[in-house]
């Protein structure tokens, strides 16, 4: 199924092949306005550049904490909506409720699929939030 969407969606991992594979995925479900990053201290930059409307972000993002992107991100956004998904490869129900905690829309764990990828980035489209992401007000632990 073919899905047009003219939001903007930033793949943010540090696994360059998986981030490829989820933009390949997207753009042949016709979702044209994809990026990739591995740098997760380049997302604020690019967020300034290429207002994207959703983030799918490693949690384990190696260069910068992805619980610090999200309250950078809460802080440089004017009011603007911004949809997150998580993704992670851990079992960590602390983890994954913390990042529920911080705004984000939905976590998936890997390995995922590409129809699970499809069916997530479609629900979180459909449930963008009317009001910006929050800042998380929680204490940042780098793992």
């Amino acid at each position: 199924m073919s899905v047009q969407s003219p939001r903007h969606i930033l793949v943010a991992s540090d696994q360059p092949l998986e981030a490829q594979s989820i933009e390949g995925v997207l753009r042949g479900a016709d979702y044209p306005d994809v990026r990739v990053t591995s740098d997760g201290r380049e997302i604020i930059k690019l967020y300034a550049k290429w207002p994207f409307t959703l983030l799918i972000l490693d949690l384990n993002i190696s260069s910068h904490s992805a619980f610090m992107v999200l309250d950078e991100l809460a802080e440089a956004m004017n009011s603007q909506s911004l949809g997150v998904l998580a993704l992670t490869n851990e079992d960590d129900v602390a983890r994954r409720e913390q990042a529920l905690a911080a705004g984000v829309l939905d976590v998936f764990t890997r390995p995922f699929t590409q129809a699970e990828t499809l069916a997530r980035v479609a629900g979180a489209l459909a449930a963008m939030p009317d009001r910006p992401l929050e800042r998380s007000g929680l204490v940042v632990a780098h793992f």
